[in-house]
């Protein structure tokens, strides 16, 4: 007896497309509430590194947060009495482990 069954790549599609969906809504989910703790965490002074943090959905399965002031890294590494030293990893570690700098130390 010969059996054939049919429709089997495009089951394999409609999962794989199913599976980043889910992927891509809680990466998203769960990245969107880093970068709103991180916003929260940091430090005011005049503002500016509170307003640098910036939010990119680099792919369904990752998201990319940074902070382009000058001073974020003085910041995280316990300038202000407002947060403790390394607030920036602190948060994020809640969230897992991160794949990637978190982190990049300038020149001053």
């Amino acid at each position: 007896m010969k059996m054939s069954i049919r429709g089997i790549q495009a089951a394999k599609r409609s999962l794989s497309t199913g599976t980043k969906a889910v992927i891509k809504d809680g990466v998203q989910r769960e990245s969107l509430l880093l970068f709103k703790e991180l916003i929260n965490a940091t430090p005011v002074d005049t503002g500016e590194a509170k307003e640098s943090w910036r939010y990119n959905a680099a792919s369904y399965d990752s998201a990319v947060i940074s902070n382009s002031a000058e001073h974020i890294a003085h910041l995280n590494d316990g300038s202000s009495a407002q947060a403790p030293e390394y607030f920036i990893e602190r948060t994020a570690l809640r969230y897992g482990t991160a794949k990637g700098v978190i982190v990049e130390k300038r020149g001053r």
